[in-house]
């Protein structure tokens, strides 16, 4: 399935176009109002004060030719954005490709980091407006505070390839340090830091620039995830039915987080690499005092005796799926097994099928749940809209996956062919 890119790139550039076009009409009017001002009504002013009337005019050509240029600039960018990324592209492709090389891209590209920056991760590709680089040729990322030369209160991220091609994108501060970090930690090869340490590598190289030596360890095939480049623990690929079943239940959270990739393809939510055992173990431990599978198992089975005490004796959906959620954290950090977290699991489900008539039922519970919590608009209205787009489509999990299933038939499926494909004869 194609990632929108195209179409949400032209609805970048577009905001853009709008952006320039409203600039662009305020100082044509600006000056057009001022002419029909300064040599009708206002002669006699333009008379008497004929410097100020200079530097009115002064301001009225600049606000003018840079509105104009601007909006020269954004209209070209509006129709050539694709023409761009695809000649950057040419520099990591055989002559010798059939494919379109922005099919190619879109067929890559998975998501959008944090659903909030202009920052477009795929399996092999990464995308900047109107540029594209290949994952395993970037040798820095670095990043630069514009506030501190600029007036631009954002955060320009800078990557650097093997061979001196680079981009860079600018995002809000608040997403600076997570994105940064993403990038950071999937490209654990590439020198990282900010943008001087860069100009300072480019100056000691001289002329004849090797970018390569910014690489700080090689890229090896072997034992290496294509998602984060960081060893694979174990493939944990989905095998049942009841495996995907259980991240139904919590999709609501993973599609509202980048290290699960909105793919669902991985049992537990995540791949199980180095990094997400990292991450997983470091979220149980300060987010929720958990660093054994006993304190699991203790806080799971609190999670589920108190989903009865909200909302005047209901179900609740946001502490149900919590707790299948922890079981796949649990599952990743390795405080528990594949197999311990099918079956641990199972009590829960089947409260969840006993408790709600569908997904969207239970889902609606969780973001009841998940809304009254965290009490941040940004958040709350970045996971409604994901969760209202994956209510539309047909190939999301919640539509393919039925909610009224033999729970303790597909379990035993799952733990029966643990560790094979249980659609095999």
């Amino acid at each position: 399935m194609k990632y929108p890119l195209k179409q949400k790139l032209k609805s970048y550039y577009f905001k853009k176009f709008l952006i320039s076009l409203v600039w662009i009409v305020f100082w044509y009017a600006a000056c057009y109002f001022q002419i029909e001002f300064f040599y009708g009504p206002g002669n006699a002013f333009t008379n008497e004060h004929p410097y100020l009337f200079g530097v009115v005019c002064g301001v009225d050509f600049v606000g003018f030719g840079i509105s104009t240029t601007y909006f020269i600039i954004r209209l070209f960018s509006l129709f050539h954005f694709k023409g761009r990324i695809v000649k950057s592209m040419k520099k990591y492709l055989s002559s010798e490709l059939t494919e379109s090389p922005f099919d190619l891209l879109e067929q890559d590209i998975q998501y959008k980091l944090l659903g909030e920056t202009e920052i477009y991760i795929g399996n092999d590709w990464i995308v900047f407006p109107s540029r594209a680089m290949h994952r395993d040729a970037v040798a820095g990322i670095f990043y630069e505070v514009l506030s501190e030369s600029f007036l631009s209160k954002k955060v320009r991220l800078t990557l650097v390839d093997t061979i001196g091609n680079s981009m860079y994108v600018d995002i809000a501060p608040d997403f600076h340090p997570v994105a940064y970090q993403y990038l950071r930690e999937w490209h654990p090869y590439a020198s990282f830091g900010i943008i001087q340490l860069l100009l300072n590598f480019q100056n000691q190289e001289g002329e004849n620039i090797d970018y390569k030596k910014l690489q700080t360890m090689p890229v090896t095939a072997a034992s290496i995830s294509k998602w984060d480049k960081s060893p694979i623990l174990e493939d944990n690929t989905i095998h049942c039915e009841y495996e995907r079943w259980l991240l139904a239940a919590y999709s609501t959270y993973l599609i509202d987080i980048p290290l699960c990739h909105n793919n669902f393809t991985y049992a537990g939510g995540f791949e199980r690499t180095a990094y997400q055992k990292e991450v997983s173990t470091e979220i149980l431990n300060e987010s929720w005092g958990i660093e054994n599978s006993l304190q699991l198992l203790a806080k799971t089975e609190y999670l589920e005796r108190t989903s009865k005490a909200f909302d005047g004796g209901k179900a609740d959906g946001w502490q149900l799926g919590r707790s299948i959620m922890l079981w796949g954290f649990g599952y990743i950090s390795e405080m528990c097994s594949r197999e311990d977290m099918l079956k641990s699991s199972l009590d829960t489900a089947i409260t969840i099928q006993q408790s709600f008539s569908s997904w969207k039922e239970l889902l609606d519970s969780h973001m009841k749940g998940y809304e009254a919590w965290v009490k941040n608009k940004s958040a709350i209205s970045r996971r409604r809209k994901a969760y209202r787009k994956m209510l539309k489509d047909p190939n999301s999990i919640i539509n393919t996956v039925p909610f009224h299933s033999d729970l303790e038939a597909l379990c035993r499926e799952a733990l029966r062919y643990s560790g094979t494909n249980c659609y095999e004869k």
